[in-house]
């Protein structure tokens, strides 16, 4: 007679209970490959170009200084691709090749769309004679530069944009009380800066102390300049307290000035403190 220890698990049992695991787990298996194959065989048919074509391109943010069918033919050659085709990566640098385009994001909208996002650039300077400056100091090469903006121009070396903008900015607000804007400000190698108002007078900064020069200009401007102002043609303020001017020369009478005024003597040599 055969005993068995209490609570031993006759053998028969354990088989039993390891042939059902294995066979859930075969049955596990195949369904994960059956839903695999449909996987593979559902991507396949979504991928298909006859699948899921590419119908509508919206755009929103549009920058002013493109037209409407330029934008629209950087994406055109996608419309009727299969929607899951299209390299968006791809899409975002062709966008971003625009000088007038600063950022782009690219969503696609089932069944049938393409959402784009743009963020335009924002010009605020002419940069030299061939280039615009936009509100982050980067200098960029648009195809045509817009005439007739009421931007500065400023030149000055590309490394040295985000100084020379500040510069400006800081430069505007000071002549702004006289009710005076900036035509041009210069940067050369050297770190002098010269500056043009609109009535064509330059006003020679130098290298150091700029704000402190010009409101030097600033004081001098309403009782000294102004009076005699189509007659100046530039005011040096490279000095430690005064200013030199430069006027306008005229050979005969000829070319005076449509009033006759003549410029005074004493302002002529002015050396203003």
């Amino acid at each position: 007679m055969f005993r068995r220890n209490k609570g031993a698990t006759p053998r028969f049992k354990v088989v039993a209970k390891q042939r059902a695991r294995r066979g859930r787990q075969w049955t596990a298996a195949l369904m994960v490959a059956l839903l695999a194959a449909i996987g593979v065989q559902s991507l396949r048919w979504l991928s298909a170009p006859e699948q899921l074509p590419l119908r509508q391109i919206s755009i929103a943010g549009q920058p002013s200084q493109m037209s409407t069918s330029a934008l629209q033919g950087l994406l055109e050659d996608q419309l009727g691709r299969n929607l899951l085709s299209l390299d968006l990566a791809e899409l975002q640098q062709r966008l971003l090749a625009e000088p007038w385009i600063v950022a782009a994001e690219l969503q696609r909208h089932w069944p049938d769309g393409l959402a784009v996002h743009l963020q335009a650039r924002q010009a605020v300077a002419y940069w030299g004679e061939g280039a615009l400056l936009d509100v982050d100091a980067q200098v960029f090469y648009p195809a045509k530069i817009p005439a007739g903006k009421p931007w500065p121009r400023l030149y000055g070396s590309a490394d040295k944009a985000d100084e020379l903008l500040q510069s400006y900015q800081v430069f505007s607000r000071s002549l702004s009380t006289l009710g005076l804007v900036i035509e041009t400000l210069h940067w050369d190698q050297y770190g002098n800066r010269r500056l043009t108002l609109p009535s064509g007078v330059t006003v020679e900064l130098g290298s150091r102390d700029g704000l402190t020069r010009l409101q030097r200009f600033v004081t001098l401007y309403p009782d000294v300049l102004q009076p005699h102002l189509s007659e100046l043609a530039a005011v040096d303020l490279r000095y430690p307290d005064g200013a030199a001017l430069r006027w306008v020369e005229w050979p005969d009478d000829d070319s005076l000035p449509a009033d006759g005024s003549r410029v005074p003597q004493r302002l002529r040599h002015l050396a203003v403190r």
